[in-house]
């Protein structure tokens, strides 16, 4: 995605929008699997010396939880801002690379399938949420 610094107006938003394919822009993790591609909506409007995108993210995953380890589908829907200095000499700004690494810096660290996912007990594997523990 790129935007064109002469276009920009701080009256008018300048709106464009995408649909990335999460394998070939390298978003997988282990423990997050797009189910359909990601779309991206982009807001960018000038703000004195400055150029300031507003970024949508709207994704389908299928998360595995960090406790009981089951594959659970969810959504993964961001908003950011990216702010930009104004070079007249560079008339374009690139924003593929920092919405990739904003989406990344984004993931959850811990995934869980609900708050009170009670996980597996670590002797006998038990799913603790279905059954009781079968350790004597």
């Amino acid at each position: 995605m790129k935007i064109d610094l002469a276009r920009l107006s701080e009256e008018r938003p300048t709106h464009l929008s995408a649909t990335w394919d999460p394998s070939s822009r390298e978003l997988e993790v282990p423990g997050m699997r797009f189910e359909m591609p990601v779309k991206i909506t982009v807001g960018a409007r000038r703000d004195s010396a400055l150029a300031v995108v507003q970024v949508d993210v709207a994704a389908h995953i299928v998360a595995t939880c960090a406790r009981c380890l089951r594959d659970f589908p969810t959504t993964f829907d961001k908003t950011f801002k990216l702010v930009y200095s104004l070079d007249l000499s560079d008339p374009v700004i690139e924003l593929d690379d920092d919405i990739r690494q904003e989406l990344i810096l984004m993931y959850p660290q811990k995934i869980l399938c609900r708050q009170d996912c009670r996980g597996i007990c670590s002797r006998c594997g038990a799913d603790l949420n279905t059954e009781g523990c079968r350790c004597k």
